[in-house]
């Protein structure tokens, strides 16, 4: 009803607060209310939608794939940034958080007078308006039915979800995913344990988006070429040799 663009906007504007409380943040209380607003909104993938919704359909897998790669290096400017306030003094993380909340809120509200809504929406929207009075009651009522039992409230859609084998093999996935990466995308405090300083570690993170990246561009030819399915195999076999490797 509202399109994509207000709620990119909203996504992007929301995360640089979000990232601001973490800055600001004289307790952990605060910390994780910070948190809690990035997380909630990275969850909503707007940026991602946007692309994946301007994008030829035949193309959309490689051309979302080079986007996201590209974004990830952006996270190399979290080392840079670490070593130009921080360098071997873990006690001011804070000020890494200033810039990326600041560039944040300049391009979501840039967005509001440079960026269209995606093509995608636009045609869907434009043909709802078209439609008569008669068109869009029938609509409605075919809409209804489609998803009935799909909405309602957590109860309802936790009933859905098991009701539905594919709904129900995806949250498994992604309850094992949630779990099992609670305890390992931490890695600053894994490479502390294992006796590493603020400034090697600074120097590591440098390498962890530069391989992201790259794994990120190749994954979306991967997916075109295998197919959703195999891909998804191939790339989980990657990561658990990724993980091991890592630990190791």
């Amino acid at each position: 009803r509202y399109g994509r663009k207000l709620f990119l906007v909203l996504n992007t504007v929301g995360m640089g607060l979000g990232m601001f409380v973490c800055m600001i943040a004289p307790n952990p209380i605060v910390y994780i209310c910070g948190i809690g607003i990035i997380y909630f909104l990275i969850n909503n993938d707007m940026q991602v939608l946007y692309v994946m919704e301007s994008a030829p359909e035949k193309h959309r897998a490689k051309l979302t794939s080079i986007t996201k790669s590209i974004a990830l290096l952006g996270v190399t400017f979290i080392p840079m940034l670490r070593n130009f306030f921080m360098h071997n003094d873990g006690s001011k993380w804070q000020q890494v958080y200033m810039l990326p909340s600041i560039v944040a809120v300049i391009v979501g509200l840039s967005a509001i007078i440079l960026m269209p809504d995606t093509p995608a929406y636009l045609k869907r929207r434009i043909a709802y308006l078209e439609m008569s009075d008669e068109e869009r009651a029938a609509l409605e009522v075919k809409e209804k039915k489609s998803s009935e039992g799909s909405d309602g409230g957590v109860v309802d859609a936790v009933k859905y979800i098991f009701k539905h084998k594919q709904m129900r093999a995806i949250a498994l996935c992604a309850f094992i995913y949630v779990t099992s990466t609670g305890g390992t995308s931490y890695y600053e405090s894994i490479m502390k344990t294992g006796g590493m300083t603020t400034a090697d570690i600074t120097t590591a993170m440098y390498f962890i988006p530069i391989v992201n990246a790259a794994m990120t561009f190749i994954s979306g030819f991967i997916t075109d070429f295998l197919g959703r399915k195999r891909a998804c195999i191939a790339l989980s076999s990657v990561t658990i040799i990724g993980l091991v490797s890592f630990v190791l």
